[in-house]
């Protein structure tokens, strides 16, 4: 049971950026600052990272896998919405993922290293 509660802090972090991030962006866009795609994978593989430290926090071994397995569900709630927006996915997007994943990875596994010991 507390696996469960840990992808679930991890996913409530990662839906409060999905309503952040953009929000955030057009505040930039209202104060005629310019974002670029480079903004973008930047701010995302910063939250996917700390959603990955706070998960390997959590975890007991294995942080790499826990950090797969949580973004494995991020990327999954991310396409479903791509595909509900009707958004083409193409390869510029699967290395977006890919980026992604990875940051949520490393992520995991530097959390659980950074583990206090009781």
């Amino acid at each position: 049971m507390n696996t469960f509660f840990k992808y679930i802090k991890a996913l409530i972090i990662f839906f409060c950026s999905i309503i952040l991030v953009p929000l955030i962006l057009s505040i930039f866009n209202l104060i005629k600052l310019r974002t670029n795609k480079i903004l973008i994978i930047i701010l995302g593989s910063i939250l996917m990272f700390i959603i990955g430290f706070l998960t390997g926090k959590k975890s007991l071994k294995k942080g790499y896998l826990n950090g797969l397995f949580i973004s494995i569900i991020c990327i999954f709630i991310l396409v479903l919405i791509s595909i509900i927006c009707r958004y083409k996915l193409n390869i510029n997007s699967l290395i977006y993922y890919v980026i992604l994943t990875i940051s949520t990875i490393l992520g995991s596994m530097i959390g659980i290293n950074k583990k206090t010991k009781n």
